[in-house]
C-alpha cells in the first residue's frame, strides 16, 4: 500500500537524518576537543617563551646591576684612594710647617 510505503519512506528517513545529527555531533565534539587540545598548546608555548623571556631580561637586569655596583666600588675606591693621598700629604705639609718652626 502506498501509506505504508510513505511511512516506511518517512522512517528510513528519520532514521537516516537521526544518524547524520549523530555523525555531525560526533565531529563537532572532535572539532572542539581538537580545537581546545591546539589552544592548550598555543598557551603553553606561549608561557615557554614567556617564562625565557623572563628568564633573559631578569639575567640582563642583573648584569646592568652588577656593573653599576662594579663602577660604584671603583669610584669609591678611588675616592678612598684620593681622600688618603691628601690626608698624607696633609701630614707632610703639617710636619714640614713643625719643621720650620722649631
Amino acid at each position: 500500500t502506498a501509506a505504508w510505503s510513505q511511512w516506511i519512506g518517512a522512517l528510513a528517513h528519520d532514521s537516516a537524518r537521526k544518524e547524520a545529527d549523530a555523525r555531525q555531533e560526533a565531529a563537532l565534539a572532535e572539532a572542539a576537543t581538537a580545537a581546545q587540545e591546539d589552544k592548550e598548546k598555543a598557551c603553553r608555548l606561549l608561557l615557554t617563551e614567556f617564562r625565557a623571556g623572563k628568564r633573559d631580561a631578569v639575567g640582563r637586569v642583573t648584569a646592568e646591576a652588577a656593573t653599576r655596583l662594579a663602577a660604584m666600588e671603583g669610584m669609591a675606591k678611588a675616592d678612598a684612594e684620593a681622600h688618603a693621598f691628601r690626608e698624607r700629604a696633609r701630614a707632610r705639609q703639617l710636619l714640614a710647617r713643625q719643621r720650620d718652626t722649631a
